[in-house]
């Protein structure tokens, strides 16, 4: 998938553009299935997993992260556009281009201003797409295990835990850090760059680090539109 370039004005002008052009209402069969979505992360593609089903008197959608699923959250038409309610503040809206994508905005409140990311979904297989020109890693240094993580963000630093396994060629991992938890992220690791991600409807989680020969990660973690920290690991005692 296409990543949208050129900042939030850009990206929005191109959704709103999309959306624009969809004004019959939607049918449920439309949209039913398994679906490969993307936020516009500031740090890149934001992949998760995406189930839409038909359900009594309508649809229902649940967000995949690394095989755990999120309880169905109901989905409602409003017009010739389709709202799924993701939370007491949180909610995904989006309609079908003339292409069968999904291209939206999920919007979450946690304060005055609201926080918005650009959504977009293909009927595809896979988690990430392909590596983005730049930097590569030692792809002889398998990341599994457990690693002592060091956060580094404008309110300072703090230590904590990363977890990452392999199952199959996904690799599946868990952060914590002090009050920082990211959940269970699913994502892989080639040409020794690990990137990993999470939404759930409340939280989108973006990580992206390097192996290096000496068996120390270090990398970035964006969550939502704006927040961002740095971080080193090395494999834990």
């Amino acid at each position: 998938m296409r990543r949208l370039r050129g900042g939030w004005p850009a990206a929005a002008a191109v959704v709103a553009m999309a959306m624009a052009c969809s004004r019959q209402p939607p049918a449920p069969a439309d949209a039913a299935g398994l679906w490969r979505g993307i936020l516009g992360s500031p740090g890149g593609d934001l992949p998760f997993g995406l189930e839409i089903e038909e359900a009594a008197g309508g649809l229902s959608a649940s967000l995949v992260n690394g095989g755990e699923r999120t309880p169905p959250f109901p989905v409602e038409v409003r017009g010739d556009r389709w709202v799924a309610r993701l939370g007491p503040r949180s909610e995904m809206t989006w309609s079908m281009d003339g292409e069968g994508r999904i291209l939206g905005i999920w919007e979450i409140r946690r304060g005055l201003l609201p926080e918005r990311m650009i959504v977009a979904a293909r009927r595809e297989a896979g988690r990430f797409g392909p590596l983005p020109p730049g930097r590569r890693g030692d792809p002889g240094v398998d990341p599994a295990g457990e690693w002592d993580l060091l956060l580094v963000d404008e309110r300072g630093s703090r230590p904590g835990t990363a977890r990452l396994r392999r199952e199959g060629k996904a690799l599946i991992g868990s952060l914590e850090a002090g009050e920082e938890a990211a959940g269970v992220m699913e994502g892989d690791v080639r040409d020794g760059v690990m990137r990993l991600s999470r939404f759930d409807g409340q939280r989108a989680v973006l990580v992206v680090g390097l192996v290096h020969p000496d068996r120390t990660m270090t990398g970035d973690l964006w969550t939502g539109a704006t927040g961002h920290a740095s971080w080193s690991a090395r494999p834990a005692p």
